[in-house]
């Protein structure tokens, strides 16, 4: 149809209206608006650097005002199919009495608007509260942290798989003495007094260790806890603070990141170590930062060659 438009109309204002007939006519029998336009611009171009090669034009085109009423048509149209999607609660028949009502009015205040009322349930009950209580800082675990000085700038960055609070404890942090759990004395009653089973004649079982066996506690106790003093004495933020006398801000550390994955919490650690540069970290990176470090090893022969193919 575009084509025996050109071929036979030689007027703008003809080819006008039989262009606007041409698309009623393709948007009637279901061809969406966008791609009749589109055929129509490219047939129109085609057919333009077409004649304008050959001397002998039948007509010549306002291009500029063809793509002008184009584009008003187009925004004409869109401005007709303007879709607005509302949510409302479900609440049984009253959700659908009020989408109808929101239908009525939308068509009273604008006609052009194409109102959709989706109706939704209301949130559950469970996602208001919470079911469990969060986890106080000092027992996270699988997370990268960072402490500092309060004497000066210097700073530290870590990851533990562990507690935090058991990370600093190897750290030099000193553990405070918990408060012994509130002592309940059993009152009797007169019904406790006699309603009590009698006692049977059972041998007394002595627990208590041997001298030799407490001998051997006595001593592994003792390396246990010459082996965690060893621990603490190499660690570089117990150094700084003997040799600064400065203490560490333990209640005030960051929490940089976490990852569940031991390998991606050492990732996450170098990038924060090298993002940082902490001052009491005695290594850059805790794995290297390079996603193939010997790309030729990638490439490798995986089958030996027969002599003489």
């Amino acid at each position: 149809m575009v084509y025996r438009a050109l071929r036979i109309i030689s007027d703008y204002s003809l080819l006008h209206k039989e262009f606007l007939f041409i698309r009623q006519i393709a948007v009637s029998n279901g061809y969406p608006l966008p791609f009749v336009l589109n055929v129509i611009r490219v047939t129109f171009e085609r057919h333009r650097l077409a004649s304008s090669s050959t001397p002998s034009s039948s007509f010549k085109i306002d291009q500029n005002k063809f793509n002008k009423n184009t584009n008003v048509s187009v925004k004409e149209n869109l401005q007709k199919n303007q879709v607005l999607l509302v949510d409302i609660p479900y609440v049984g028949r009253l959700t659908s009495t009020f989408g109808k009502k929101l239908l009525n009015v939308a068509k009273q205040v604008k006609p052009t608007l194409h109102l959709q009322p989706i109706p939704r349930p209301f949130p559950k009950v469970l996602t208001l509260f919470a079911r469990k209580d969060p986890v106080p800082r000092e027992l996270l675990s699988n997370v990268v942290y960072n402490v500092n000085c309060t004497g000066c700038s210097a700073g530290y960055i870590g990851k533990t798989c562990r507690q935090v609070s058991r990370r600093f404890e190897e750290h030099g942090k000193v553990r405070l003495p918990s408060s012994p759990p509130p002592q309940h004395f059993p009152t009797l009653t007169t019904t406790s007094m006699f309603s009590q089973r009698p006692k049977r004649n059972v041998p007394i079982v002595n627990y208590a260790l041997k001298e030799k066996n407490l001998d051997e506690a006595i001593e592994d106790i003792f390396k246990l806890s010459d082996e965690k003093n060893l621990k603490i004495s190499q660690s570089a933020i117990y150094q700084h603070e003997v040799e600064t006398g400065h203490f560490i801000d333990w209640d005030n550390w960051k929490l940089l990141s976490k990852d569940h994955k031991f390998y991606r919490l050492l990732i996450r650690e170098s990038i924060q170590i090298s993002k940082l540069e902490p001052s009491l970290n005695r290594t850059v990176r805790s794995v290297p930062l390079v996603i193939y470090p010997d790309s030729s090893s990638l490439f490798k022969a995986k089958f030996k060659m027969k002599a003489g193919v």
